[in-house]
């Protein structure tokens, strides 16, 4: 991204128990909405520490795609990783309800 020197878009990002949403900042059009079920993994970067990352198999070719955000704050970014984890807690436990009650 530094070697290229473009502009990013500008996002807003909502996590949930069904996954992750992504809206243009500016004109609040849905750009993406990835089913919790489709994230293997997030993180917080090691190295660049206010960029906030998940992988996901794409929707339409089945491949694995690596998603990056650089976030204004370290602690934004460890925020949203947080949230992540425990919208993984919060499916599994209603996938683990729903289940549990044939």
């Amino acid at each position: 991204a530094r070697e290229e020197a473009r502009k990013f878009q500008k996002v807003i990002l909502t996590v949930s128990p069904r996954g992750i949403s992504l809206q243009d900042a500016e004109t609040k059009e849905l750009v993406e909405n990835i089913s919790i079920y489709r994230i293997s993994y997030c993180t917080t970067d090691k190295l660049q520490n206010k960029v906030f990352a998940y992988v996901a198999q794409s929707q339409e070719s089945g491949a694995l795609e690596c998603h990056a955000f650089l976030s204004p704050k370290k602690k934004i970014a460890q925020a949203v990783t947080l949230t992540v984890a425990q919208a993984f807690q919060m499916a599994l436990d209603l996938w683990e309800a729903a289940h549990t009650g044939r």
